[in-house]
């Protein structure tokens, strides 16, 4: 009775540390960057929340300055949208430098039926867990031609 009382304690074990890992998406900087792409496609505040560091910036330029937001102002934003999804756009990320880190990439959005595109440069960094987040986000805007 006792082999099988310890058997059950160590499967709710097992099943609860699966559950609780899944929280971050398998913490490799691939997935945190689909994970981005689906956020930002999608407006998933639930999921891009769990992907960014309590410490990011998130930037961009407005004519001849530059806008620097925090985590928070970036969350607010994606919790005021939430739901809305971009349709007749597409991302294509692509990695450009990866360290056991560190890892940057580049997130071309293009917008199929008007004439815009936008290229999101983002740093993702394991942070004290060993957990990869989002630490900085800079966004870029382009008229296409």
């Amino acid at each position: 009775m006792k082999n099988k009382i310890l058997t059950i304690f160590m499967l709710l074990i097992l099943v609860a540390n699966k559950s609780s890992a899944t929280e971050n998406p398998k913490n490799e900087y691939q997935e945190v960057i689909e994970a981005y792409q689906y956020c930002f496609l999608n407006t998933d505040y639930t999921k891009i929340k769990k992907i960014l560091s309590p410490n990011l910036v998130y930037s961009y330029g407005r004519g001849d300055k530059m806008m620097k937001h925090s985590a928070r102002a970036f969350l607010d934003n994606m919790y005021k949208n939430q739901g809305i999804v971009h349709q007749g756009c597409e991302a294509k990320a692509t990695v450009i430098a990866a360290s056991s880190s560190q890892a940057i990439a580049q997130i071309d959005i293009n917008y199929l039926f008007f004439n815009n595109r936008q290229k999101h440069v983002i740093t993702i960094e394991k942070d004290e867990e060993k957990k990869w987040k989002i630490t900085s986000i800079s966004k870029y805007f382009f008229d296409q031609e």
